[in-house]
């Protein structure tokens, strides 16, 4: 039982959601997983509305250098605010975000601009933005929360 709570990153505690006392490599683990997830669920979601003869908006005003910049520097700002103090819920927000940056990097890399298939109204947006807009609102809202604190 020792040797599967150290696999995990954990040291003592039950579950595997037991934040406070797994390492921090295991936290940057879920962080990438998560993003990866959600990057692949967002590349799927595009496929099928693709194949399934959706209309696909290409959004092509996303330059992809500058956008593999910005998804650096925020895997860099992400990985130094788990170091410093990650919840549950920050582990989320900040996979979120990787997970709808990579696929939207990925749609420009791939097609040449971001495929849009979800028309609201005066928005233009596909899963990988509702990923990306979901995680930033739980950033905000979890520094908000935490500043209240102090």
């Amino acid at each position: 039982e020792d040797r599967t709570k150290a696999a995990l990153g954990l040291s003592g505690g039950s579950g595997l959601f037991w934040l406070s006392e797994m390492t921090t490599k295991f936290k940057f683990f879920l962080f990438f997983l998560i993003g990866f997830i959600g990057f692949l669920f967002s590349q799927l979601i595009s496929f099928l509305a693709a194949k399934g003869g959706v209309f696909i908006y290409k959004n092509e005003k996303i330059i992809p250098p500058f956008l593999f910049l910005a998804l650096i520097a925020f895997i860099i700002f992400s990985l130094l605010e788990i170091k410093k103090e990650a919840g549950r819920s920050l582990l989320i927000s900040l996979g979120l975000i990787l997970g709808g940056g990579l696929s939207n990097l990925f749609d420009c890399l791939r097609i040449g601009g971001v495929a849009d298939y979800l028309d609201m109204y005066f928005l233009k947006m596909n899963l990988a933005d509702i990923f990306i807009l979901v995680g930033v609102i739980i950033f905000f809202w979890l520094k908000l929360a935490n500043m209240k604190k102090v």
